[in-house]
């Protein structure tokens, strides 16, 4: 069921996944071919944004921080799964 929170969440990563097709911060330094990555190198560059939502949320105001780290790694997530055509939960 969809809730306005979840409709915000996904406004989020749409916005981040915007920013990234847009070639802006570090969706610059991907070297190769921008239209596709490997799998691989997604999960890596999600496990490093994660492990920095980790660190920021044990600081007392890190829980912004944290949340722009996971909202990265959501668009990572989306990213590689419109690349490599992610099937349905049946």
């Amino acid at each position: 069921m969809r809730t306005a929170q979840r409709e915000l969440a996904y406004a989020a990563i749409d916005s981040e996944r915007d920013y990234q097709d847009a070639a802006k911060g570090n969706a610059r330094r991907h070297e190769g071919d921008p239209a596709v990555m490997p799998v691989g190198e997604a999960i890596l560059y999600i496990e490093e944004c994660v492990a920095r939502a980790r660190a920021a949320a044990y600081r007392p105001d890190g829980v912004t921080a944290a949340l722009a780290e996971l909202r990265k790694a959501a668009a990572l997530v989306v990213r590689t799964m419109e690349d490599h055509d992610d099937p349905f939960r049946k």
